[in-house]
């Protein structure tokens, strides 16, 4: 009896392909570890679908440690992509949530991440400016306080944790208001990250993209 040939390089590649439906990955890591964790968890149970990974890291910290982890995060990743022959394991998108606030290393952060294609999502003088947008239009100077005390007017239990019910069905009309302070800047002549304002909608922009393409038939804001 002959003895069967081994396969040929290529076949071997082949059969070792993956079999799973490719699937949208994100990492997201937070500067806060309470408020911000708190909503992306609300976002990733409002977007659950198979198609969709959502990471929340655990890793937290100033923005350029925070870009530091991301990078080293999605690098770790296509290592483990290539080694498994499986994109899945890849991130499509790494995003960090931070605040301006007043990080002396927040124009380095931006430099990083930018060389390395990683996401930023930036807040204006916080990341609470944003589900403030969810209740009201603000478009004059706020400080961290005003905003704190004006999102526990709102949401009374704001102090222990982030009533994200209370953010239902409202995420286009905060989007829309944060659109429109950044536009009240560039007509001002002024940095887009200028305070008030915030970018955390693009991040749920392309989350809710890459549900709408997992599941097209079926799609309509859960937000």
């Amino acid at each position: 009896m002959s003895r069967r040939k081994p396969l040929s390089p290529e076949r071997s590649l082949a059969r070792r392909g993956p079999t799973r439906e490719p699937r949208a990955r994100f990492l997201i890591l937070c500067e806060g570890r309470v408020t911000e964790p708190e909503y992306f968890r609300y976002v990733k149970e409002k977007l659950r679908d198979h198609l969709l990974v959502i990471e929340i890291s655990k890793e937290h910290g100033d923005p350029l440690r925070l870009v530091e982890a991301a990078v080293e995060r999605f690098r770790s990743a296509q290592r483990a992509a290539r080694k498994d022959r499986d994109d899945n394991l890849k991130y499509d998108e790494v995003w960090c949530v931070m605040d301006v606030d007043t990080h002396p290393q927040l124009p380095r952060a931006k430099i990083l991440a930018a060389q390395h294609g990683i996401h930023l999502a930036i807040s204006n003088p916080c990341f609470e400016f944003w589900p403030l947008l969810h209740f009201v239009d603000k478009r004059a100077y706020i400080s961290v306080q005003a905003v704190q005390k004006e999102l526990r007017h709102h949401m009374p239990r704001y102090e222990k944790l982030l009533d994200c019910s209370l953010l239902h069905q409202q995420f286009q009309v905060a989007r829309s208001r944060a659109v429109s302070v950044h536009a009240q800047h560039e007509r001002e002549g002024k940095p887009k990250e200028s305070n008030p304002s915030t970018n955390v909608w693009q991040l749920i922009d392309s989350l809710l993209e890459a549900k709408k393409r997992a599941a097209p038939r079926e799609w309509s804001c859960p937000l």
